[in-house]
C-alpha cells in the first residue's frame, strides 16, 4: 500500500532548520526546499531590520534576533548560501551591509 501523504509544509517534523528532518523525495521538492530557505532567511532579515527600526526594543532582543540570524546562515551549506545570494531579490548585498551597519551603530557586531 501506499505511504500517507506528507503533512502540509508548515506542520511536517523537521521543517526546522534545513537539514532537519528527512526530506521529500518527489520532483521539485529540492527546489521547493531551496525556496523556502530564501523565505526563511529574509524572516530573519525582515525581523532584526523591523526591531532596529525602534528604539523601544530592548538590546537584548535585538542580540537574539541578530544571533537567530548568525545561527540559520551558519548552519547553510555552501550551495545554499550561494543559491540564497542568487534568488534572493528582496535583499540584495546593498540592503544586507545597510542592515550590517546598524547593527553595529546599535552595539550588535
Amino acid at each position: 500500500h501506499a505511504p500517507p501523504p506528507p503533512p502540509p509544509e508548515g506542520l511536517r517534523p523537521g521543517g526546522g532548520p534545513a537539514g532537519a528532518g528527512t526530506r521529500q523525495v518527489m520532483s521539485g521538492a529540492g527546489s521547493r526546499d531551496r525556496q523556502s530557505l530564501v523565505l526563511r532567511y529574509n524572516y530573519f532579515l525582515n525581523t532584526l531590520d523591523h526591531s532596529l527600526a525602534s528604539q523601544a526594543i530592548p538590546t537584548e532582543t535585538l542580540e537574539s534576533q541578530y544571533q537567530d540570524l548568525l545561527g540559520f546562515v551558519r548552519q547553510l551549506s555552501k550551495e545554499d548560501r550561494v543559491f540564497i545570494q542568487r534568488e534572493n531579490k528582496d535583499w540584495d548585498a546593498d540592503r544586507r551591509r545597510c542592515l550590517q551597519e546598524r547593527c553595529r551603530e546599535r552595539g550588535l557586531l
